[in-house]
């Protein structure tokens, strides 16, 4: 699993009944298996399921996601604001935003309903699978 937080993206968020369109080009595109957009007050959290060989294109999910959100397209290199983990390290952030310590406000619920949400629009796009939903239910 990968995460990637684009704190650029926050400012251009698509309407939420526009993600589950998103993520179908954007997996059908790369050839994806399992995407989840995470959206909190802060971020967008990007949640991507991919062999460990294919770890170099997570900043190419990121680019293509961006894309989609504000029709513009990123150069070679991923912006600095972005922050790509992958494994464990990807779970363990996962859990850190799920119970609220990512946020100015330790111990915030409505990271979780976003959470919940982010799972619905993934259900939605064709692009939620038993990955998404350990994820979301483990947190």
């Amino acid at each position: 699993m990968v995460y990637a937080d684009a704190g650029r993206v926050v400012s251009a968020r698509p309407p939420q009944g526009e993600v589950p369109r998103i993520l179908r080009r954007v997996r059908s595109r790369l050839g994806l298996g399992e995407v989840m957009v995470w959206s909190t007050c802060k971020r967008l959290e990007c949640y991507v399921w991919i062999g460990p060989s294919r770890l170099a294109r997570a900043h190419e999910v990121v680019g293509d996601l961006w894309a989609e959100v504000t029709g513009e397209r990123w150069g070679e290199s991923v912006p600095g604001d972005v922050n790509v983990l992958a494994g464990r390290a990807a779970v363990h952030h996962a859990l850190r935003t799920g119970l609220g310590l990512n946020s100015d406000l330790p111990g915030e619920r409505d990271v979780l309903e976003q959470l919940r949400g982010a799972r619905r629009l993934a259900m939605a796009g064709g692009t939620c699978g038993r990955r998404v939903e350990a994820l979301v239910r483990g947190v």
